[in-house]
């Protein structure tokens, strides 16, 4: 009988490569327990990954996404921060934690996960439209209007377009 596969999981903090089946296995079932709507027993599982795997940015992710559902934009943020951590190279990680820090009123950590998506894609829709609304926010019209240009240069088809950005 041939060795179970093993499923690459992420980088331990040591920077160890984590490859463990139960990684997997402890997402698979936190997915599940998320599906049927019972957010603890998701948030129990997924704090078992981090766990195992302290650098495991979807588990942090999820965690703040958990954090974000149940109020707490104060545990979300740190969730997400750890996440993007892990993972600085993915710009969605980045838009969580500015989301999370708008939420805290946080301008200046808003602006700076912002800026981190847009120093990996200068023309990601999202971070461009987020920072145009930022600046608005904060009285800074001249910047607004510029970034909302931007964002309006590399706007997808409006049949394209989330609800969130319709």
């Amino acid at each position: 009988k041939g060795a179970e596969p093993r499923i690459k999981c992420g980088v331990t903090k040591e920077g160890f490569q984590v490859n463990d089946a139960r990684v997997a296995q402890l997402l698979a079932v936190a997915a599940g327990e998320q599906r049927a709507q019972r957010p603890d027993a998701a948030a129990a599982y997924l704090e078992q990954v981090v766990a195992i795997a302290p650098a495991h940015p979807q588990a942090w992710n999820s965690l703040g996404t958990l954090a974000l559902g149940r109020g707490d934009s104060v545990r979300a943020r740190d969730a997400f921060a750890r996440a993007a951590e892990a993972d600085p190279g993915e710009p969605v990680l980045w838009l969580n934690l500015a989301r999370a820090s708008r939420e805290l009123g946080d301008d200046a950590g808003e602006l700076a996960a912002l800026d981190r998506i847009l120093g990996i894609d200068a023309r990601h829709f999202a971070a461009l439209l987020r920072k145009a609304a930022l600046f608005q926010r904060t009285g800074e019209d001249a910047r607004a209007a510029l970034h909302f240009g931007q964002a309006g240069m590399v706007a997808p088809p409006a049949d394209q377009l989330t609800p969130e950005f319709q």
